[in-house]
């Protein structure tokens, strides 16, 4: 269990990175799951619906105090690969 809680951790890490890098604001987590919002500019619902349209499953909460952010669930190496592979 504390391997597999190792791994978890690394990909959350690499995947928070990733999206840092390109613009996002991603906020400090010890989940499995980034609560991210994006880079100014782009909105966080079409975010989530061109993801969609890619078979790339987020989270995505309309509201007043989340609207402004994606949930991404932390998965397996070749899921996240999936997610910073697509365009959005």
């Amino acid at each position: 269990m504390k391997a597999n809680a190792r791994k978890i951790i690394a990909t959350r890490e690499r995947t928070a990175r990733a999206l840092t890098d390109r613009g996002f604001h991603v906020y400090p987590s010890a989940t499995n799951f980034l609560w991210a919002r994006p880079p100014s500019g782009r909105s966080a619902a079409d975010v989530f619906r061109q993801l969609r349209e890619q078979n790339i499953l987020i989270r995505y909460f309309p509201g007043e105090k989340t609207g402004e952010c994606i949930r991404v669930t932390i998965g397996i190496h070749e899921q996240m690969d999936a997610f910073l592979k697509a365009p959005s």
